[in-house]
């Protein structure tokens, strides 16, 4: 029986060693995985925003298009509007949705498209943002905030400001489905 002992003894120790390692080295993997996954819908948007238009067509609603250029194949989720005084102080608009009420529209991969107008109700302060949603393999991924300035509203016209009048933040957007 000992003869027998002696000989699993080294089996033994292997297998303990390894199961050690394997707890040890687990959660590393895991937090290596999560890094990589920040990292890579950072630097690896969807879709990529930028103003092509806003135009204050009431006290409390804004015309937008946007300029998005599409980078990776993934399917549009939403797209969220916020205004406020500071970028610090943004608030959900009320609404914002597409001014024929369609349903966004999917682009190819590498083509840039000026989106149809969108309608962002809601407006509580000089600063508008603009953050869109992308399913990318069964994981959301938000693109890069968009933010701008509000344009002022006169009553004898409307006022529109081009994407050169405004500040483009953060990362890319996704899929480009407006």
């Amino acid at each position: 029986m000992m003869v027998h002992a002696k000989k699993q003894l080294p089996n033994a120790v292997a297998l303990l060693l390894g199961f050690s390692i394997a707890i040890v080295f687990a959660p590393l993997v895991l937090a290596t995985a999560d890094w990589y996954a920040a990292w890579s819908a950072e630097h690896n948007p969807p879709a990529t925003l930028q103003w092509n238009s806003v135009e204050r067509i009431d006290t409390d609603t804004l015309r937008l298009t946007l300029l998005i250029t599409r980078h990776r194949d993934c399917d549009f989720v939403r797209i969220l509007g916020y205004t406020g005084a500071t970028l610090q102080s943004m608030q959900p608009a009320e609404s914002l949705e597409r001014e024929d009420s369609r349903a966004p529209q999917s682009y190819p991969v590498g083509i840039s498209v000026i989106s149809r107008p969108w309608i962002l109700r809601g407006i509580y302060g000089g600063k508008v943002a603009v953050s869109a949603y992308y399913d990318c393999d069964d994981t959301v991924v938000k693109a890069p905030i968009l933010v701008g300035d509000v344009p002022e509203f006169s009553l004898d016209r409307k006022t529109t400001r081009s994407a050169g009048r405004h500040k483009r933040q953060g990362i890319p957007a996704r899929h480009p489905s407006r």
